[in-house]
């Protein structure tokens, strides 16, 4: 194949990437639902935690448990069920892969079930996004990534358009270091500016990871999300704010809500950016109130966010607070037993990040409750200059 600018790939036709049916022994512990429980009905997989390899399989209810028993027992492994199993080995899948990336600027790969962790684990990229689509009723899982050899130019591009939007020196180590924090909170923006001519995706980039470092540094402990990068997450009309800030309070799950401006202008307390700010925040906690609601079709509401926060910690989350782990956080939002509580007004909070030399750093709140912090060109630059 000769050198192309984008090649698609429909992953079911690599060898390395099919799946396999093996026989495993049913876990002793595993704790099956009852067959009336409302997550039977509703009942949507989520990606493995941590594990590179994921299974493909029915509920976990006792009936289904009996019925994959009774197949294992006709297919001569009795005390064993078949398990459709995707493993990404990369002593298998890292030679096509590296062929496929080799001869493309940017690979794209479909397939029925998701196959980026196959390209996180050979590590061949330097920028990866996914995400899902429905195709004639059917869920698509597409995945986006750059080759790390075809990737200096397009670094160095970005450096450029860095420098014309700070109106300051950018160097290539500092620009590797902000497209490393985008890839582990937002790499589908990351590839939006690299993509682009203009500064408007890299303005909202930059507002956002200045944002979410700033809020790791003040409220540490919970788990952010970009909603621009998850976004199946919050389905119908209206505003949405940048971030959600997610984790677990007594025994409840807590949501806050964190918005992102950027301006090379300056920006103070009333300007229309301050404004818009306050009303995309507002809306959000308003349409965040449906993982609140005690209903049977909640449970497809909670794999939804419990889905994005695998993603986030597949393109990798910060070490969880100390006693904790992330994988109690899931546990917690599948559980319909657990309150997700919709934390508004004084736990909401506005960052607005300027270039401007008359900017003066602020800090605040509004009538609803919510903070608000304007930040000067050199806290700006300073924390900028930070990321890594």
């Amino acid at each position: 194949m000769d050198d192309v600018h984008v090649s698609a790939v429909v992953g079911e036709l690599v060898e390395q990437f099919r799946s396999t049916i093996t026989p495993s022994v049913l876990e002793s512990d595993a704790i099956a639902y009852d067959k009336f429980d409302d997550r039977v009905f509703f009942y949507e997989p989520v990606p493995d935690l941590y594990d590179y390899s994921f299974l493909v399989g029915d509920p976990p209810d006792d009936l289904s448990v009996a019925v994959a028993k009774a197949v294992g027992f006709a297919s001569a492994h009795p005390n064993q069920i078949l398990r459709e199993k995707y493993s990404f080995d990369p002593t298998k899948c890292r030679f096509p892969l590296q062929q496929l990336q080799s001869k493309a600027h940017w690979l794209v790969l479909a397939a029925r079930q998701p196959l980026y962790r196959a390209v996180q684990q050979c590590g061949t990229s330097t920028l990866l996004d996914f995400y899902s689509a429905t195709d004639r009723g059917r869920r698509v899982h597409v995945c986006v990534s750059l080759d790390k050899q075809n990737a200096q130019q397009d670094v160095e591009r970005l450096r450029r358009m860095l420098e014309a939007v700070t109106a300051a020196e950018v160097s290539y180590a500092e620009t590797e270091a902000i497209l490393s924090s985008a890839r582990a909170l937002a790499p589908g923006i990351a590839i939006r500016c690299i993509g682009s001519t203009g500064g408007i995706d890299l303005s909202g980039l930059l507002g956002l990871l200045l944002s979410a470092r700033a809020t790791e540094a003040n409220a540490p402990g919970g788990l952010l999300l970009a909603l621009d990068q998850h976004r199946d997450l919050l389905i119908g009309k209206g505003q949405l704010g940048d971030l959600l800030r997610i984790g677990i309070a007594k025994q409840d799950v807590y949501v806050d809500v964190v918005e992102a401006k950027f301006s090379t202008g300056a920006i103070f307390t009333h300007s229309p950016a301050v404004i818009e700010a306050t009303h995309q925040v507002r809306s959000t906690v308003e349409r965040l109130a449906q993982f609140s609601l005690d209903h049977p079709l909640i449970l497809r509401t909670r794999s939804r966010l419990a889905r994005a926060i695998v993603h986030r910690i597949h393109l990798g989350a910060p070490a969880a607070p100390l006693g904790t782990d992330w994988k109690g956080l899931v546990d917690a939002v599948l559980d319909p037993s657990v309150k997700i509580l919709i934390e508004g007004g004084s736990s909401s909070s506005i960052h607005a990040w300027s270039a401007d030399g008359s900017t003066k750093d602020v800090e605040t709140r509004l009538e609803g409750g919510e903070s608000v912090r304007i930040h000067s060109r050199e806290a700006t630059l300073n924390l900028l200059r930070k990321l890594s």
